[in-house]
């Protein structure tokens, strides 16, 4: 149960004295098993999108783990899901039976869904036949349009064409490769493809001389070399897990887990120059740009030099203090030192004219990353497939521990500040005190937004229950507990509130205080100075509800309620 706790307010009559008051709210003592675990006032203040990959609902929840809203699919995710600009959810579904060709298993999709925010149906896509299916990741383009990320497969015959060592083709006879195409939407369950980019236009290889494609890839950066392979000869050769679009440069960017390396595109391009090795802003066609991760792919160093291992979600970071840089999630298997994952940052170079840099020997920069989460033991944190990093408005990374359904968020010094635990199982939702087992309640990915964002204008967001079934009244654990003291009194109006600001009123000028608002559960969302005898506070990134709002003067500290009621 919740303790009672009290507040003084500006018509109190009660003389100046130092009077103990419980401002956070303290719980009884339950040990949390799934949803919120931590929740500390460092961590930022958003909303996180979800899709757990046994279930069929997406969900977007604050930072105590209560729903803030939910939309239910008929089919599980295929894997990425995104909220758009307006509100509406744009997800990959994956197909109601296995694969004919691709099976049911590493990611395979093959539908694409854009729903309101309501759950309303707005586009229904579906990109599969016997020779291609989407899979894993899609991105959605300024203009509208949607980037698909797809398999195709080619048979012993045509990958011996086109140089592949006969001995790198797996028992099978085929041989899965990458493409990507543009997807502009039209109607409810059409769309019309406008642009297309295929990896297999763009590879060099040494071991046929009487093909076209013949010679050394350390002499082609910008081609990928046919018969690169990982450890293990599968008929799946890319396995490419995420793509990401960055407007500015109008280029792609695509993650090879089984090669370990990432690589940038030009978009630019029309689908012919996309096929070829010129056109578009880059003048080089469809050629890789930029790649990254294991310099040995190319001939640029050794295994001792390779960075990334069956790394997921590689993105571009906006909007904060390291954009421009790309953060992705390294899984970290086969690493020389042993299995564990990291999260790193690291910042491509580009020179004046657009081209990414490259050192005298020919490697692309950097050598190293500019920012590494690993845990103080590393080998404690280890997820060898799907899983996230997001860099946060704050300067905290959200990381998605995908096969173990856990969200965490970590300052750059490698505190953990927020944790969650999906409750969301193939079996079904877990109630509090349940354990999930491993793999049971896996989520591809974790992407939190902040209160301004242009999708939530206009939407309601009155956090609801947790996912998890029989919460407990522990649902938002607050890392701190705190004491204060009332001395100065003041006044806010109109309380309650229907409008998105209210006004602070104090006695006295109080330039040099603090004023700060609470949530019923103790948590920190915003602060100001103080700005004369009147303060406005602006309120329209919060919803409906009860807050306290803290001033602070000297250390002593008074506390009125505020009632949001539009």
């Amino acid at each position: 149960m919740i303790k009672p706790f009290s507040f003084v307010s500006s018509n109190s009559t009660m003389k100046k004295q130092l009077l103990p008051l419980l401002l956070l709210v303290q719980f009884a003592v339950v040990a949390q098993t799934v949803g919120i675990i931590q929740n500390s006032d460092t961590s930022f203040n958003g909303y996180t999108l979800f899709a757990p990959i046994t279930g069929k609902t997406t969900y977007l929840i604050d930072n105590c783990g209560r729903i803030v809203n939910s939309w239910a699919s008929n089919f599980r995710p295929g894997l990425s899901a995104y909220l758009l600009s307006n509100g509406d959810l744009l997800r990959g579904e994956a197909m109601g039976s296995a694969h004919p060709v691709y099976g049911s298993g590493g990611g395979a999709g093959g539908k694409i869904e854009r729903t309101d925010w309501n759950g309303n149906l707005q586009w229904n896509y579906s990109y599969w036949d016997t020779e291609y299916v989407q899979h894993h990741d899609i991105v959605p383009l300024p203009n509208g349009n949607v980037l698909l990320l797809a398999w195709e497969r080619f048979t012993r015959q045509q990958i011996k064409a086109l140089g592949r060592d006969t001995a790198k083709i797996a028992a099978s006879g085929y041989v899965w490769s990458e493409y990507i195409v543009e997807v502009q939407p039209s109607g409810i369950n059409a769309g019309t493809i406008v642009w297309e980019w295929h990896f297999i236009n763009h590879v060099v290889q040494d071991y046929d001389v009487a093909q076209q494609n013949y010679g050394n890839v350390a002499s082609h950066p910008e081609l990928l070399d046919l018969n690169y392979t990982g450890l293990n000869i599968t008929q799946e050769w890319i396995h490419a897990n995420s793509i990401d679009y960055n407007p500015t440069l109008d280029q792609i960017l695509i993650s090879s887990r089984l090669l370990g390396e990432l690589y940038v595109i030009d978009h630019s391009t029309t689908t012919a120059e996309a096929a070829t090795h010129s056109g578009g802003n880059s003048g080089k066609g469809g050629d890789l740009l930029y790649r990254w991760g294991n310099p040995e792919a190319y001939r640029q160093g050794n295994t001792n030099d390779r960075i990334l291992y069956g790394q997921h979600s590689a993105k571009w970071i906006f909007d904060t203090e390291n954009a421009g840089k790309i953060i992705v999630f390294n899984n970290g298997q086969d690493r020389p030192q042993g299995d564990y994952s990291t999260v790193e940052i690291f910042a491509p170079q580009i020179d004046t004219s657009g081209n990414y840099i490259k050192n005298v020997a020919g490697k692309y920069l950097p050598d190293t990353s500019f920012w590494v989460y690993k845990a103080p033991v590393p080998t404690n944190f280890f997820d060898n497939r799907i899983s996230s990093g997001q860099e946060l408005p704050n300067g905290n990374v959200l990381i998605c521990s995908g096969t173990h359904g856990k969200f965490f968020e970590v300052t750059k010094e490698g505190n953990i500040v927020w944790q969650y635990i999906n409750p969301v199982t193939q079996a079904g939702i877990l109630s509090q005190g349940q354990t999930p087992s491993l793999f049971a309640n896996s989520s591809f990915r974790a992407t939190r937004y902040a209160p301004n964002f242009s999708g939530f204008t206009g939407k309601t967001l009155t956090p609801g229950l947790p996912v998890e079934l029989n919460p407990t009244s522990n649902n938002c654990v607050v890392s701190s507990v705190k004491e204060i003291s009332t001395d100065t009194h003041f006044s806010v109006y109109p309380n309650p509130s229907s409008g998105n600001e209210v006004v602070l009123k104090t006695e006295e000028d109080l330039i040099s205080s603090e004023i700060s608002l609470f949530d019923l559960n103790g948590k920190k969302l915003m602060a100001q100075k103080i700005e004369g005898t009147e303060t406005i506070l602006r309120l329209q990134n919060f919803c409906n509800g009860i807050y306290f709002i803290q001033l602070e003067k000297n250390k002593n500290r008074s506390v009125s309620k505020l009632v949001l009621a539009r």
